[in-house]
């Protein structure tokens, strides 16, 4: 299976151009990486909601909330827990993460 990449970030032109390019050369899977404050994960618990499960499927690649310069924290733990009911939610957009 090929694993495609839709750029360094979640957002901006790389992510975009990355997504029409996926979507044009019918890649079966993408990654994505988010490292974020925790505030970031909990703002977008719904992000897969609107992910059409046609396209292209994520394999969320990276994920990690920190808050700056303190390490892990209980509010950065939570923050990246949350996050995984919804992809639980939304198997049939993102099969994988790690």
């Amino acid at each position: 299976m090929i694993l495609g990449t839709v750029g360094p970030f979640h957002s901006g032109l790389d992510y975009k151009e990355g997504w029409q390019f996926a979507n044009q050369l019918r890649i079966p899977i993408v990654d994505e990486h988010y490292n974020e404050p925790p505030c970031w994960f909990c703002a977008r618990l719904s992000r897969y909601e609107r992910y059409h499960c046609q396209r292209s499927k994520v394999y969320v690649g990276e994920y990690a909330a920190h808050d700056t310069g303190r390490g892990p924290t209980l509010r950065s733990t939570l923050a990246e827990a949350a996050p995984l009911t919804s992809l639980e939610r939304k198997g049939d957009v993102v099969p994988t993460a790690s």
